[in-house]
């Protein structure tokens, strides 16, 4: 005689598995956009303009939080800056990082020059600062 084995319990099992199958999201192995999924939330005002943020700015976690909330993909510029399109000699340049802030689109490239630039611009930044300060603190000692 074979067993039964209860509808109720291997029904859900089954749904649990093809749901959990289904959610699970797959890596798209022919392009290099980013994942899918929820936006990271920006804490804190944004700035207005890309020399603002510049000053505000205090810690790279602030630029790549910038970055998460507002960076989409573009798929269209991908295609231009494909191999084959820079091959003929036919690729747009990477993306400035202040029209980049002004409109955060773009591609893998044009998201790390700005990150780079933007770390290196902001170090410059906080260097002066760092000057000003010794050389407000000089003047107050002499």
């Amino acid at each position: 005689m074979i067993r039964r084995l209860p509808r109720l319990p291997v029904a859900l099992a089954a749904v649990l598995l093809v749901a959990g199958n289904m959610a699970r999201a797959q890596a798209d192995p022919a392009t290099d956009a980013p994942d899918p999924g929820p936006r990271m939330a920006y804490a804190g005002p944004a700035p207005a303009s890309y020399p603002q943020a510049l000053q505000s700015w205090r810690q790279p976690e602030e630029i790549n939080g910038w970055i998460g909330a507002r960076f989409e993909y573009d798929n269209a510029r991908a295609l231009q800056l494909s191999e084959s399109q820079r091959a003929g000699g036919n690729a747009p340049p990477i993306a400035e990082p202040a029209s980049f802030f002004e409109r955060p689109l773009g591609v893998c490239v044009d998201l790390a020059r700005f990150a780079v630039e933007t770390v290196v611009a902001y170090r410059e930044v906080e260097s002066y600062r760092r000057q000003l300060r010794a050389a407000s603190k000089e003047k107050e000692g002499a």
